[in-house]
């Protein structure tokens, strides 16, 4: 048989094209799984035993044939550990799982607007201490925040665990120990009793909501120290006395909202300085 000059050549480029076909799938199998790496196995059984307490129809599409980090709603840090769980509105019902402690590279944390009930997990607040986003509002959570250890372990940015039922005193120390909070929501829930000083150390908070719940005593005179303040949500408690003259150095203003209330006396005379207020809310007092 007469073979082509060009015979050996051809073999030879095809066993290239070969080579080169297997390393291109290998690579993308690569970029999608082994460079990424394997779920930490510590987070994975976290993750496993938060979904074991809890129940939603539709199921959370976390699946165990699949990395935990193409889990609906994980996100992941750099070293490969879990630092983000967003799953709001998910419909969720169940008790946050104590098993969630353990997911100790964890900055983000959303899980508003479900049914959730109970209290925080013990040491929450002292595992999770690399957190920086915490979003729980819209549940049926229960219990106290009002211990200063269980946040002195955080640099929040942002607070929100509004519409619970949690009870006790608000967290004011919470600035000391995250002083460039920009958000903090304690809104509808049981708190009670006075507002502590302490939030005058947010030096960058933006949003103070506090409305709705069973404050009593004065509005806490270091809040009219925070100057960035755009919002001073305080409505629907039984705060009483007089709002301070200092107000005005709150240049930032535009949301004041203190109506259903028990406070006396006169608006402050310079109030109309804050020329950025856009909402001013102070019948029923």
């Amino acid at each position: 048989m007469l073979l082509s000059p060009f015979h050996s050549s051809s073999s030879s480029y095809w066993r290239f094209l070969d080579v080169l076909l297997t390393v291109v799938l290998v690579s993308l199998s690569c970029s999608v799984y082994i460079c990424h790496g394997s779920c930490n196995e510590q987070d994975r059984n976290s993750l496993s035993s938060f979904n074991l307490s809890i129940s939603t129809q539709p199921p959370l599409y976390w699946s165990l044939s699949f990395d935990c980090y193409s889990w609906e709603g994980v996100g992941r840090d750099e070293s490969g550990r879990v630092n983000s769980l967003f799953l709001p509105s998910k419909g969720l019902v169940g008790t946050i799982s104590p098993f969630i402690v353990n997911l100790t590279s964890l900055t983000q944390l959303n899980l508003s607007r479900n049914r959730f009930s109970g209290p925080i997990p013990d040491e929450f607040f002292t595992a999770l201490n690399r957190l920086v986003f915490i979003y729980i509002s819209h549940n049926h959570l229960t219990g106290q925040l009002s211990d200063s250890d269980k946040l002195m372990t955080l640099n929040l940015e942002r607070f929100g665990v509004s519409d619970n039922s949690f009870s006790g005193s608000i967290p004011s120390s919470v600035c000391r120990f995250s002083p460039s909070i920009v958000h903090l929501d304690f809104s509808n829930n049981d708190f009670v009793g006075p507002i502590s000083d302490g939030f005058g150390q947010c030096h960058n908070l933006l949003r103070l909501r506090a409305g709705f719940n069973n404050f009593s005593g004065s509005i806490p005179c270091d809040i009219y120290m925070v100057s960035s303040l755009q919002e001073l949500y305080l409505p629907a408690n039984k705060l009483f006395g007089v709002i301070d003259g200092s107000i005005v150095n709150l240049i930032n203003l535009r949301n004041l909202s203190l109506y259903g209330n028990e406070l006396t006396g006169t608006i402050p005379r310079d109030m109309g300085r804050l020329s950025k207020m856009e909402q001013l809310w102070l019948h029923v007092n």
